[in-house]
């Protein structure tokens, strides 16, 4: 019997990428230009991709965030992910309605010209989005997952507003430095934090800084009647979703995980992934792509 070899440990972003195409596309939705990140599948002459997929990213994140998980999903898929208005490379509004973000999730999904009914997948405040957009627009996808949505079980009130003010750095180096995620936790793999933290500054005419829109901070009342709703949202939709959590999440902890199930039935999907914090995706994209390609069947 011949000896096997491990496969080589993935260390760097530059590993994990190498061989993938990966493209910037840009979608026009309601006067503002959308980027997204785009891998076509690799199928066989005349095969069409087997599953279309299309991500929403956390608050305050960008569709780069998904270039990770991208590398580790099936070849045969087509995938794309959307940085909404006011983050990443995605336009700017005057200001931001919590439904004109499910309304972009359409408009793309229909410019982009899946073969498929997308399967839609939304992480954090991605998931929130998805939530409504599969809500309204039932028909526009096959089906939803969840990720690390901190839905709320009992009505939070109403709480101190979040207010910020942008900082600028010198340098491309001194902004990357001061990035961190929020929540704050540990970088399972440090070398996605840099990528990740590269492509979320850009040169601003006073200095680097970070590529979201500041008027993204929405006031307390309607931050909070938006996360307070979600669950009565969730539990209308026609097919449930597969819930995905971060094993070693504080949001959704073991704690949200059992009043997840006594709200929604002991049969509610429910993965959790192991060594994963809120940021799974970033965490361990090899174990969310296996999730997600369980969960699309």
């Amino acid at each position: 019997m011949s000896p096997t070899t491990s496969p080589a440990p993935i260390d760097s972003t530059a590993n994990l990428l190498d061989g993938q195409h990966i493209e910037d596309r840009f979608v026009q939705s309601a006067g503002v230009v959308l980027h997204l990140r785009w891998r076509p599948a690799k199928c066989a002459d005349g095969q069409a991709p087997r599953v279309s997929l299309l991500c929403l990213h956390g608050f305050l994140a960008h569709a780069r965030w998904y270039d990770p998980l991208m590398a580790c999903l099936p070849e045969d898929w087509e995938v794309a992910s959307l940085s909404f208005a006011g983050m990443g490379q995605s336009g700017w509004r005057a200001s931001y309605e919590r439904d004109q973000d499910w309304q972009d999730v359409v408009t793309v999904c229909q410019a982009l010209g899946f073969q498929n009914a997308p399967i839609l997948f939304g992480h954090s405040f991605g998931g929130a989005v998805a939530i409504h957009a599969m809500s309204n627009a039932p028909d526009a996808f096959a089906r939803l997952l969840v990720c690390d949505t901190s839905m709320r079980f009992v009505p939070a009130p109403l709480g101190r507003e979040w207010k910020s003010q942008r900082r600028y750095y010198a340098n491309r180096s001194q902004a990357e430095e001061r990035f961190r995620y929020i929540p704050e936790q540990p970088a399972q793999k440090p070398w996605i934090k840099d990528f990740i933290a590269h492509h979320s500054v850009r040169e601003f005419e006073q200095g680097w800084s970070w590529v979201f829109d500041f008027a993204r901070f929405s006031g307390p009342e309607s931050n909070r009647d938006f996360w307070n709703q979600l669950i009565d949202v969730y539990e209308t939709l026609p097919q449930r979703p597969v819930f995905i959590r971060g094993a070693l999440s504080a949001l959704c902890s073991p704690a949200w995980a059992r009043a997840y199930h006594e709200r929604l039935g002991p049969d509610a999907p429910l993965v959790s992934i192991d060594d994963a914090y809120h940021h799974v995706l970033l965490d361990q994209p090899a174990a969310l792509a296996a999730a997600i390609a369980d969960a699309a069947g």
